[in-house]
């Protein structure tokens, strides 16, 4: 006899945990997407957003493996 069981994932983008639904999903890239595009290419905000998910996605990244 099969038995069951539950799973559950948190899906965190850029450190924020989100709902586990497209249109969550979808607003929250959609909210970072806008907000480095309103930002000037090489001003101090934008490089240190890039150099702190950069920072992120490696910490990340290595944790995984």
């Amino acid at each position: 006899m099969a038995s069951s069981y539950n799973r559950q994932i948190n899906l965190y983008i850029n450190g924020k945990q989100v709902s586990n639904d497209l249109r969550s999903i979808r607003a929250e890239m959609a909210r970072h997407v806008n907000e480095q595009a309103r930002m000037t290419i090489g001003s101090d905000e934008y490089i240190r957003l890039l150099l702190d998910l950069k920072k992120y996605h490696c910490n990340i990244l290595l944790k995984t493996f």
